[in-house]
């Protein structure tokens, strides 16, 4: 179990790239550059989609994207007081 704090989806489209962008262009692929990088789905059907404070249903891979940023960022909400 690992908290964490709000997602902001005003950046979702800043950090959601198509899969057939990244394989059609050489300059998307480059963007990538010295990032993390996690590949995932929203589509219902694959079932990633997960229910979240901040909407009733997130594509994992944005908690997943989340949890990187807020770890890396020592913004992760702990359990300890």
């Amino acid at each position: 179990m690992l908290r964490l704090l709000p997602l902001r989806h005003d950046l979702w489209a800043d950090r959601t790239v198509s899969a057939l962008d990244v394989l059609e262009s050489p300059q998307t692929r480059q963007r990538f550059g010295r990032r993390i990088v996690l590949i995932g789905s929203s589509a219902p059907e694959l079932g990633g989609l997960r229910a979240a404070v901040s909407a009733p249903l997130v594509p994992s891979v944005m908690l997943h994207a989340a949890a990187v940023e807020q770890i890396l960022n020592g913004t992760a909400p702990s359990g300890t007081r």
